[in-house]
């Protein structure tokens, strides 16, 4: 391990990420001729998916515009992906990485000119954390490792107990409870933006709408129609950090739905930049408008993945996966993609570092049908049809394709049979990043994992996805009925069901519970003391003692006043001691953690420590090295195949500028507030 930096002072940390929508995105221009060449631009036109609110605290398509736009976090991209400062003028860090301190510009101003302070930051955040906010989404948030954050919303700590403290108007500390130098990062995404709190109280449901809008971003909201248009104008009380560039020369945003056809809508010059997503698109543009034509690398993974079925099958055998492993051409797939995107047969493109502690599994034909024969399956004989779930076409056509050849190519090479089976954005979602669902049947999905942020926890670029959900036959076959129903089933029959509200109002439905508690705080506190690395160790250590966890439910049991209250206590409690992790941040209860402990085998470990030690370095280069090993890992295992890492394509007319191609999940543009364009008005701050 690195040595951890001294405390230190911050004015610009490389990095960037936001998480982007798959979607058609243009630009139009008002009032302009055709060619563009002739008339003084000063507005855009911007295809972005449906928006229906612009709460922060949610992680859909108002995120393009919250964060840098309409709104501004301590830290924001600049138009070149990298970190810089924005609401806040510096930061120090101390030594062991974890207490953060934001010093803040004493000239940023809200845009009723109010000025912008800690307090507003604060806010927002603990708005975010509210037990009651039971739709913010936690995990798209730098909120999960800040001290006792989760906690608080899970109703086992207090407000005053959470690691975020004004120290005066314009000093914020944060207070981690294990080291995140992805930091910076988080803190230009959405889920960090201030709020306007006199604003957002008196108006809590539509705070964002023209008539009550107050923003601190370079643009605000001048009209708001959900799912339709919305307009952005220059906010005149926006006051930028001088030491960066903050906005271009663009004076209103228009935000319309995404055209059906936005190819041709751009060839009419009814768009200015658009998007590229369809190869025969993408074929014509080659052709006909290749000096407007841009391909930025983005830093993803498309795998063909074992889509983490309960059911046993053929695929449990590793010489039938490495079989299909070796089976596929990649270049083939790319060649169904008419060459938009990159072969790979390793999690990341070539400039990704942790790629070279990666050796993928090569194409070999010959001795995949070695491998197959072996399995007890030669030429696919006894082989059952499997599923291959891919998104929609309309979703997702590129990822359909890819699919089409991969399914060709192992009935050819192999003779073995999959199914496509289209999902709904939503059901796929589901799939991909959800825990296991209901119904999945025996087969693979072709997998996208891209960066929601970049951090040195995420240097595995996707593979620790693969990890995530122990594959191992045994291991899937408890975690998977922990996570396909509403409540854990073991601790159902073992301490009763939590929806039963007749439940926990006696004592005596609590001494289950506390005899299983302090057996499980034993067994984990022993499992922590046995580990040998110190960042694994630290790592298993609780924020909160499990006894000052276990007091505080217990003490809300004694405190309540109403037997709905004493119900909820201990509601609660039977979450933390034998509740499963299935969304929004909240860690498994402490029965399955001690069950993972103790069934873990030592691939399944090692992955956890490589994926645990990742979050431990300062920087992505430092984690590369244990990143790898967890990729090979996945890899040599064969639970996913990297296939191809995808391009960023998009039209953009000569006049048109600082479009920022974002390079991470979701792809698309966002940061619209650097969009220039020729003989504009200059205003930039």
């Amino acid at each position: 391990m690195s040595k951890k930096p001294s405390a230190k002072r911050y004015t610009t940390m490389s990095g960037a990420a936001a998480v982007t929508l798959t979607m058609v995105a243009g630009l139009s221009l008002a009032g302009c001729s055709s060619n563009g060449s002739s008339q003084k631009h000063d507005s855009v036109t911007v295809a972005l998916p449906p928006i229906t609110s612009l709460d922060p605290t949610a992680w859909q398509a108002q995120i393009l515009i919250d964060q840098g736009t309409v709104l501004e976090g301590l830290t924001g991209y600049d138009k070149n992906l990298k970190i810089v400062p924005k609401v806040a003028d510096h930061w120090t860090v101390s030594k062991d990485g974890l207490t953060w301190t934001f010093y803040l510009r004493k000239d940023a101003k809200w845009s009723n000119g109010d000025p912008v302070t800690a307090n507003d930051f604060y806010y927002a955040w603990m708005r975010m954390l509210d037990p009651k906010n039971t739709s913010a989404q936690l995990w798209a948030s730098f909120v999960t490792s800040v001290k006792n954050a989760t906690n608080y919303h899970t109703g086992s700590a207090k407000a005053s107990d959470v690691g975020i403290r004004v120290i005066n108007d314009y000093e914020i500390q944060i207070q981690l409870q294990t080291p995140n130098y992805g930091l910076p990062t988080q803190l230009a995404l959405a889920s960090a933006m201030p709020l306007n709190k006199k604003v957002v109280e008196k108006h809590p449901t539509n705070w964002y709408l023209p008539q009550y809008f107050v923003g601190n971003g370079p643009y605000v909201v001048s009209s708001f129609k959900p799912n339709g248009k919305i307009v952005l104008t220059r906010n005149k009380n926006y006051v930028g950090n001088k030491k960066v560039e903050n906005v271009g020369n663009v004076q209103t945003i228009n935000i319309v739905p995404a055209p059906s056809s936005p190819l041709q809508a751009y060839k009419a010059n009814q768009l200015d930049v658009v998007q590229i997503n369809n190869p025969s698109d993408f074929k014509y543009a080659q052709s006909n408008l290749k000096g407007e034509l841009h391909e930025v690398p983005n830093y993803d993974v498309y795998a063909f993945a074992f889509d983490k079925s309960l059911d046993k099958s053929p695929l449990d055998n590793p010489l039938v996966r490495k079989a299909i492993a070796e089976a596929i051409d990649r270049s083939k797939v790319v060649e169904a993609l008419s060459g938009m995107a990159n072969p790979t047969d390793v999690f990341g493109p070539s400039s990704w570092t942790p790629t070279k502690y990666q050796k993928g599994i090569k194409m070999n034909v010959e001795d995949a049908k070695k491998l197959l024969a072996q399995a007890g399956y030669p030429n696919g004989k006894g082989l059952p049809t499997f599923e291959l779930y891919t998104p929609t076409q309309n979703d997702n056509r590129n990822a359909v394709l890819a699919a089409e050849s991969v399914q060709q190519q192992l009935k050819q090479n192999l003779n073995i049979n999959f199914k496509i089976e289209p999902l709904s954005s939503q059901v796929y979602g589901d799939y991909v990043w959800g825990n296991y669902q209901k119904g999945v049947n025996p087969g693979y999905m072709m997998f996208n994992q891209a960066l929601n942020w970049p951090s040195p926890a995420n240097a595995d670029l996707g593979a620790a996805q693969g990890s995530w959900y122990d594959f191992h036959y045994e291991f899937r076959n408890y975690v998977g009925k922990t996570a396909i129903v509403d409540h854990n089933p073991y601790s159902v029959a073992k301490y009763g069901n939590p929806d039963d509200k007749s439940k926990g109002i006696s004592w005596s439905d609590w001494v289950p519970l506390q005899k299983a508690y302090e057996q499980d705080a034993k067994y984990l506190t022993d499992y922590r003391n046995r580990q040998t690395d110190p960042d694994i160790k630290k790592y298993l250590t609780p924020v909160v003692p499990y006894s000052q966890t276990w007091n505080a439910y217990v003490q809300r049991w004694k405190d309540a006043k109403t037997d709905a209250d004493k119900h909820q206590a201990w509601a609660d409690a039977w979450n933390w001691v034998g509740g499963a992790s299935n969304s929004g941040g909240n860690p498994d209860g402490l029965d399955i953690q001690v069950w993972k402990d103790q069934h873990r085998n030592q691939t399944e470990y090692n992955w956890f420590v490589w994926n645990t030690k990742e979050q431990f370095y300062d920087n992505d280069a430092q984690a590369a090295a244990d990143a790898g090993k967890l990729a090979q890992s996945i890899i040599d295992n064969a639970w996913m195949v990297p296939l191809y890492d995808s391009m960023n394509t998009y039209l953009a007319k000569p006049w048109v500028h600082n479009v920022v191609a974002n390079r991470f999940a979701w792809a698309n543009f966002f940061q619209l507030q650097y969009l220039t364009v020729d003989n504009g008005k200059d205003t930039s701050g």
